[in-house]
């Protein structure tokens, strides 16, 4: 498994290397500024060198971010925090997918990769229907305070409740989340049909998509001077996070049994729906908003 996924990311590597110029405003500006020499492709098109002295940038560069100093402002630990149990709930599932259903419905190989379908089937339906949601959400929170349902240069977007217009739709895919998890467990516990289990995973898989979609917009919004510095720090702590959780899912399955697990992992869809309840960060921390990043 180890050298068949160097073999596959590899040249993914060195065509990103080879082929992919840099593209961040902090660092080239607004495309006239030439970036650092280790930041330029290896083998240079002419037409940038050319663009470089011939439009001299009106961009200056922006100061280097450290994407996990945006966790010292606690209205981002709350987003990434939340996102990472979501996050965590998503590894869980997928690292007992194949097993589980091999050992209880006796598949073999082929047909135990063929279950990830429904789960991926729902994340890519989602992706249809989290985006015009979370559109409509924000064009009626704006709309609500006075403004137009496009934002404008002129707005001040840390004025604007941004956490209440993302955030209102999220309760339900969270709920839709925990329920599903909390079923599915039990579905496997009981041995019933296999169609039951395959249908939650992809409501699942629908839900903890729209989640994610939800989140990732939510953090880049709240931080929009550095959104790839905030998007940076969520990746390191729900990927870290989720290495804990399933490094003793194993452990926690054969202690427990199937059953009894994923009502523990529903659990951290529990604690991530307190979490977005408890705090409204912009609200409570209105003063706290700061360039700490």
């Amino acid at each position: 498994m180890f050298w068949f996924l160097v073999t596959i990311t590899g040249p993914c590597l060195v065509l990103v290397i080879l082929g992919l110029p840099e593209t961040a405003r902090s660092v080239i500006g607004n495309g006239s500024l030439p970036p650092p020499i280790y930041c330029r492709l290896p083998m240079l098109h002419p037409r940038f060198m050319r663009h470089w002295k011939a439009s001299p940038s009106t961009v200056s560069r922006g100061k280097r971010r450290r994407s996990l100093r945006v966790l010292l402002r606690r209205d981002n630990t709350v987003v990434v925090l939340a996102s990472a149990l979501m996050y965590t709930v998503y590894s869980c599932v997928i690292a007992s997918l194949s097993t589980l259903f091999i050992e209880i419905y006796g598949l073999n190989q082929w047909q135990a990769g063929l279950v990830y379908l429904p789960f991926g089937i729902g994340g890519t339906f989602s992706t249809f229907v989290s985006g015009p949601l979370l559109d409509w959400a924000y064009r009626n929170a704006r709309s609500r305070h006075d403004l137009p349902g496009s934002p404008s240069r002129d707005d001040n977007i840390d004025e604007f409740p941004t956490e209440r217009a993302r955030l209102s739709i999220m309760w339900a895919p969270v709920l839709v989340t925990l329920l599903c998890i909390l079923t599915y467990g039990w579905a496997l516990h009981e041995r019933w049909h296999l169609a039951v289990p395959l249908t939650l995973q992809f409501v699942v898989g629908f839900a903890l998509q729209f989640n994610f979609s939800g989140f990732n917009t939510l953090i880049s919004d709240i931080n929009h001077a550095a959104p790839s510095a905030a998007n940076a720090s969520m990746a390191v702590v729900r990927c870290g996070l989720a290495a804990l959780a399933v490094a003793y899912l194993e452990d926690l399955l054969q202690a427990i049994d199937v059953g009894w697990t994923f009502t523990c992992i529903s659990g951290l869809s529990r604690c991530s729906w307190f979490i977005l309840g408890r705090v409204s960060p912009r609200d409570c921390l209105a003063n706290e908003i700061n360039d700490m990043v």
